[in-house]
């Protein structure tokens, strides 16, 4: 640096006894002007509002209330008249930015390290010397060891300090060291390392020999080469031994503040809080925790801790406010508090796609994924090529929108060794085996049902199912509903958001659906036919390779393209579904169906069998239907022809017929009356849906006089 040229004291800002101070410093008049630096008189710092004041330095900060000076004291009465630096009365503590790097890019990006000195002056060294060597550092300053809190005004860290993103961040501490003897120093220095921890910054001090200078600018500008002795400095940079078990410590465990236990994400399971305090981790070693004063003067206190015990007290504990399990998100889930702005945070337990017992996960990656499209189109396409594209985009709905549940679930038919497990077998693969449940019936129907937690696809052998209309009903809701209760064995239940996607296969025919189930994507399998054996080897090679898994992965999440109606388009009615219906329908399922779907009048047969009459129905009653189920049936029907009106009424609405209720109710019970006789009447047309009660008994009559042969048999059976 330049000399820089003084004027006489009288009319100079930099007077004659800053002279030696600006030369110790290396100061220029490019610096002094670069960092806002000017001498002042006793006069002006009394003037200004100064306590004791003195000839100094005048150190200007962002808001100049905070503005120090730096006093022309040494020794002895540097030690007893107020100390080296001035600073108005009852003003802040505030924290130091060089003038140059005020507002400046480098503050806001967490990429670029902080130095954290004490002392202006040290700053503005550090970042002359960081801008010779043109290293990206960040180098501020606070007046004291204590400086960065004020407990007068209630801050657990400076305003400044507060606004700085430290998440990531690398911060050196870079205390003066012929303090850290001190037990007071060392003690704020702890409690600043474990605070600026506790956001995220990853902390480190800074030490260096004593004898080689008593600041960083000091040891930096004695070495001749600051370039070495700022990398060497900075490869010695140390954090804590407990700090470092803790971290460490964090990399496997979270403590959940709602539960008041610690999880362990590495086997998934809980561990109680005495038992990680006193039975895990019992490694013991002292940490200082507070001073005393002794007749040989002030002296550290120190507390022992076991690995565990510290853990849980230690301010940089992994903690959240619970668990979610949040498919496809971030680690850390942050949601806003009720009534509040405060933020919780909680720990998300889903860990990765493809993520089995390895604890390895399966990464998208572009590849070929040909093996899989002839695989899928000669399989579940050869009735037609829109149905396999259906299931293509079904699928990659699951890893695409994951927390969106889609309605439809998949049911593949055919005989063995036809594909569909293959099938099943490569999307679980992908998912995750941590995600899927394999159920049968039993698990389906019991109490306990920690089967369908967490889990993103639940598979069933219907071989399994015997009570087919329980597992319908309980299958309807498990498919639409976003959250379920969830019961496990020795816990209380709880309710759970619901993204599974149920993915059943079937050897047969025997329905798992019912006629009016709109959700059910059901496709035959019929591989063999279709698939040469080659591209079978080579799809079976590529299924189970991971550079496949890893490309159909990458498919599935970016490639396949799903447009806003798909959720709720609904699947194809395949030739599978349809012989599913048939072979699951009764006898009287069947005939309903055939009403209700009717394209023209029913045909049937008069009781004395000489007349084939026909009847396009608009209202009917229950005994109707029982005449024209018997007249239609085929002889030696062992179905019971007498069904009960309950169960008549569920099977009329199952399949879409609706009471004909009138407008201009008879009574308070909404019932239509013909005399003292109460007569219900049904329709499937919307048409019938919303007459007054004389067209009702109109038609109603109508049917009668046109079909006397109904009403005779009525009359005699019913």
């Amino acid at each position: 640096m330049s000399e820089p040229q003084f004027e006489s004291e009288a009319h100079s800002m930099h007077g004659p006894l800053t002279l030696a101070r600006w030369h110790s410093y290396g100061f220029d008049e490019e610096l002094i002007a670069k960092y806002r630096l000017r001498d002042i008189s006793a006069a002006e710092a009394a003037d200004l509002g100064f306590h004791s004041p003195s000839d100094g330095i005048y150190i200007e900060y962002p808001q100049d209330e905070n503005s120090r000076i730096r006093y022309h004291r040494t020794g002895f009465q540097a030690q007893t008249d107020c100390g080296k630096y001035g600073q108005r009365p009852k003003t802040a503590p505030a924290l130091y930015v060089p003038p140059p790097l005020a507002g400046c890019r480098e503050l806001s990006e967490v990429s670029v390290p902080i130095v954290l000195l004490e002392g202006e002056f040290k700053a503005i060294a550090l970042d002359v010397i960081a801008n010779e060597l043109a290293t990206k550092i960040v180098p501020l300053a606070i007046g004291g060891v204590s400086s960065w809190q004020s407990a007068k005004l209630g801050w657990d860290l400076l305003p400044e300090l507060a606004q700085i993103k430290w998440g990531g961040r690398t911060v050196y501490l870079a205390f003066d060291m012929d303090s850290t003897d001190n037990p007071n120093v060392s003690l704020a220095l702890g409690k600043l390392f474990n605070k600026l921890s506790s956001k995220g910054a990853i902390c480190k001090v800074l030490t260096w020999p004593l004898e080689e200078g008593k600041g960083l600018d000091d040891y930096l500008t004695s070495k001749g080469l600051p370039a070495e002795a700022w990398v060497e400095v900075v490869n010695r940079a140390q954090m804590p031994a407990h700090i470092l078990t803790v971290l460490d410590m964090n990399r496997r465990f979270v403590y959940v503040e709602g539960e008041q236990k610690v999880f362990d994400t590495l086997n998934q399971r809980w561990v109680t809080v005495k038992s990680f305090g006193g039975e895990f981790f019992t490694e013991k070693f002292k940490v200082q925790t507070g001073v005393k004063n002794t007749p040989q003067g002030v002296a550290p206190t120190y507390t022992t801790y076991t690995n565990g015990s510290y853990w849980l007290q230690s301010s940089l504990r992994r903690a959240v406010a619970g668990l979610q399990f949040v498919p496809g998100g971030t680690q850390l889930v942050e949601e806003d508090a009720p009534f509040s702005d405060i933020k919780l945070r909680y720990l998300n337990t889903w860990r990765g796609w493809g993520i089995g017992l390895s604890s390895k996960v399966v990464k998208p990656a572009q590849g070929d994924v040909s093996p899989f499209y002839k695989f899928i189109q000669a399989t579940f396409g050869h009735e037609d090529p829109r149905h396999a594209d259906y299931l293509v985009r079904r699928l990659a709905w699951m890893f695409q929108q994951p927390l969106a549940k889609h309605p439809t679930w998949i049911y593949l038919i055919g005989a063995p060794m036809q594909g569909k497990s293959a099938l099943i077998k490569l999307i679980s693969s992908l998912v995750g085996q941590a995600y899927v449940s394999n159920i049968d019936e039993k698990a389906m129907q019991s109490s306990f049902s920690e089967w369908r937690a967490e889990k993103l696809l639940i598979t069933l052998d219907d071989s399994s199912v015997q009570q087919r209309h329980a597992v319908q009903q309980l299958l309807k809701r498990l498919t639409t509903e976003e959250a379920s209760q969830v019961e496990k064995k020795w816990q209380s239940q709880y309710t759970a958001p619901n993204y599974s996607t149920f993915f059943f296969a079937a050897n047969g025919t025997e329905a798992l659906i019912e006629h009016d189930d709109r959700r059910a994507l059901v496709l035959e399998a019929m591989c063999p036919w279709n698939f040469a054996a080659g591209e079978w080897r080579e799809f079976d090679v590529w299924r189970n390779s991971a550079e496949g898994k890893a490309a159909l992965l990458h498919h599935f999440l970016y490639e396949v393209k799903l447009d806003s109606e798909f959720y709720d388009e609904k699947p194809p009615h395949t030739q599978a579904r349809a012989l599913v219906i048939e072979t699951g329908f009764s006898s009287w399922d069947f005939f309903l169906h055939m009403l209700a779907t009717l394209n023209g009048p029913l045909k049937w047969r008069s009781p004395a069998g000489d007349l084939i009459r026909e009847w396009e129905p608009t209202v009917f009653t229950m005994d109707m239907l029982r005449v024209l189920f018997e007249l239609k049936s085929s002889p030696g029907m062992t179905e019971k022809l007498a069904i009960k009106n309950g169960a008549m009424t569920s099977k009329l609405s199952r399949f879409g017929f609706r009471k004909a209720v009138p407008v201009n109710r008879t009574d308070s019970r909404g019932r239509l009356m013909v005399g003292d006789k109460q007569v219900t009447l049904w329709t499937n047309k919307t048409y019938w849906m919303n007459q007054d009660k004389d067209t009702y008994l109109a038609e109603y009559f109508k049917v009668l006089r046109e079909y006397p042969e109904l009403d005779s048999v009525m009359a005699s059976k019913y």
